[in-house]
C-alpha cells in the first residue's frame, strides 16, 4: 500500500471515529442528561406547540438573560406549561382571579420571575389584603389570534373573574402570519374576515410539526448549522458562546457594518450616500480586521463628526433589533383602521369580549406601545424624534381606547413610563414596576367593589 493511500485512510479512520464518538456523545447525553433547548420563548417541539404553534412543555427549563447586567434567569415551566407558578384550574380557595393574556412584554424575557408584571400585580393585591391570584398566559411573538385561543383552549377553565388582553402594535402584523409563505406554517389556526367582515377561524392546511413537508427557505449553510446548535453538544458549545462566563450572557457591544446601517448613518447625519465617511466605512467592511470602537473613533475624528460619535456607534452596534430597521420606520403615521389587519384586531378583540362575558368575567385592556417605548426607539436611532412622530407613534393607544369605550371594555391609562432595558425593547425590572402598579391602581378605582368581596379579614 502506498504511503498516500495509507495516510488517506488514516485521515479516514479518524473522521469516522470522530463521527463514532460524536454520535455516542450525542445519544447519552440525550438520554440521560438532556440539555435545555436554546429558546427564550418556546420552541415547536412542545406539547402547547400543537395548539398554538410554538411554546414549552410542563416541567420545562427555560434560559432568560438581563441583556444590560448579563445576569442569567433560570425558569421551569409549570403544569401547563407556561412562565408561571403552577396552577389548577379549580379554585378551592375562593380566590379573585385575573386572567392576563399576552406576548413577550407580558412574558418577560429580560426579568427573572418574580420580577414580571404578573407577579408583581399578584404581590401587591396579597400585600393589599386581597385573595386574590394573576394567572399568566403567554409566549413570546404571540399575536391576538393565539392569545383568543388560549384562553377558549385553556384561560376559561380557570372560571377567571377579569380577563387582561396586553396589546402591541406588533399584534396587527402577528394576526395575519398566514399571508406569508415563508411563515404560514407557524400556527395550527388562523383568523381571518369574511365578505361581510364577520370573523371566521380556519385550520391552517399548512401547519405541520413534519418539517419535512414544510419548505425550508434557508441556505444549506444555516441548515446544517441550526443541526448543530440543537444537536447536545451544540446546545453546550452555544450556550459557551452566549454565556462565556458559566453564568453571564455575553452583554459586551460589538460592531457591524451593512448597508442598512450606513443607509442609517446618512440619515441621521444628514448627509448623501458618496459622503467621504459613509465610504471610509464601508472600507471597513471590506478588510480582516476586527472592529472595535478605537478603531471606528479614528473614523470618526478623522472626518470631523466627534460630536455625532455616541450617535454612530450606537447605530453601528450589533444588536438583534437593528437588523429589523428600515427608512419607512423613521417618521411614523398614525395607522389606517380601516385596513384588513386592523378591521380583524378588532375583530378578534370582539371575540375575546365575547368569550369573555359568556364565561362570567370582564375585559381589559392595557398597551405596551407608550411613552417609554417611544424614547426607547429614539434611543437608537430608530426614529426621527419629533412631536408629530411622538405624536403618531402613541396614535394606536388612542384607536385601541377609543374601540374600548364603544364596546363596554376597560381601558387601563398609562399614568407612568415603562422603562425599557438599554439592548432589548423589553420592559425592564422598573418597567415591569410600573406596568403592575398601572394595572393595579386601575383596580382600585374601577373594581374596588369586587374586590372587596375577596378581602381579608383583618387580624390585628
Amino acid at each position: 500500500m502506498s504511503k498516500r493511500r495509507k495516510r488517506w485512510l488514516a485521515i479516514a479512520t479518524v473522521i469516522v471515529a470522530s463521527l463514532f464518538a460524536f454520535a455516542c456523545t450525542e445519544l447519552v447525553l440525550k438520554m440521560f442528561l438532556p440539555f435545555p433547548r436554546p429558546a427564550t420563548i418556546g420552541h415547536t417541539a412542545s406539547l402547547n406547540a400543537r395548539l398554538y404553534g410554538w411554546g414549552f412543555s410542563p416541567g420545562e427549563q427555560i434560559l432568560l438573560g438581563n441583556p444590560d447586567t448579563g445576569e442569567v434567569y433560570r425558569s421551569v415551566a409549570n403544569n401547563h406549561g407556561w412562565r408561571d407558578l403552577d396552577r389548577t384550574f379549580s379554585n378551592p380557595d375562593g380566590k379573585y382571579r385575573i386572567l392576563v393574556l399576552g406576548d413577550s412584554v407580558t412574558f418577560g424575557p429580560v426579568v427573572p420571575d418574580d420580577k414580571t408584571y404578573t407577579r408583581i400585580l399578584a404581590n401587591k393585591l396579597q400585600a393589599a389584603g386581597y385573595n386574590a391570584e394573576v394567572i399568566n398566559i403567554s409566549y413570546g411573538g404571540w399575536g391576538t389570534d393565539q392569545e383568543l385561543e388560549a384562553l377558549t383552549q385553556e384561560g376559561v377553565k380557570y372560571q377567571p373573574n377579569l380577563i387582561v388582553l396586553q396589546f402591541d402594535t406588533n399584534d396587527i402584523a402577528d394576526n395575519v402570519f398566514y399571508r406569508s409563505e415563508s411563515s404560514r406554517h407557524l400556527k395550527p389556526i388562523f383568523y381571518s374576515l369574511d365578505d361581510n367582515g364577520n370573523l371566521v377561524r380556519s385550520l391552517n392546511p399548512y401547519f405541520s410539526r413534519d418539517t419535512r413537508s414544510i419548505r425550508d427557505t434557508r441556505s444549506i449553510k444555516d441548515r446544517i448549522k441550526n443541526i448543530v446548535i440543537m444537536s447536545e453538544i451544540g446546545k453546550r458549545l452555544n450556550r459557551r458562546y452566549v454565556m462565556p462566563n458559566g453564568s453571564k450572557i455575553a452583554t459586551q457591544a460589538n460592531y457591524k457594518i451593512t448597508a442598512t446601517k450606513l443607509d442609517q448613518l446618512g440619515v441621521f447625519l444628514r448627509i448623501l450616500p458618496d459622503h467621504q465617511f459613509l465610504k471610509s466605512v464601508r472600507d471597513l467592511a471590506d478588510k480582516p480586521l476586527r472592529l472595535n470602537r478605537k478603531l471606528l473613533e479614528e473614523i470618526i475624528s478623522a472626518h470631523h463628526f466627534e460630536a455625532q460619535t455616541d450617535m454612530i456607534l450606537r447605530i453601528l452596534e450589533d444588536r438583534w433589533f437593528n437588523a429589523t430597521w428600515r427608512p419607512d420606520r423613521l417618521a411614523p403615521r398614525k395607522p389606517n383602521v380601516g385596513t384588513i389587519e386592523w378591521r380583524l384586531y378588532f375583530k378578534l378583540v370582539e371575540e375575546v369580549d365575547k368569550v369573555s362575558r359568556d364565561n362570567g368575567a370582564k375585559l381589559l385592556l392595557f398597551s405596551d406601545n407608550e411613552p417609554g417605548h417611544y424614547e426607547w426607539e429614539t434611543y437608537w436611532f430608530r426614529i426621527v424624534d419629533t412631536a408629530e412622530s411622538r405624536e403618531s407613534y402613541l396614535a394606536p393607544n388612542e384607536m385601541v381606547r377609543a374601540f374600548t369605550v364603544r364596546h363596554g371594555i376597560g381601558f387601563i391609562s398609562q399614568k407612568r413610563k415603562y422603562l425599557r432595558c438599554r439592548n432589548d425593547p423589553h420592559p425592564s425590572p422598573l418597567g415591569n414596576e410600573a406596568v403592575a402598579d398601572d394595572i393595579f391602581e386601575y383596580l382600585i378605582e374601577h373594581h374596588l367593589h369586587e374586590l372587596s368581596v375577596f378581602k381579608k379579614p383583618d387580624r390585628s
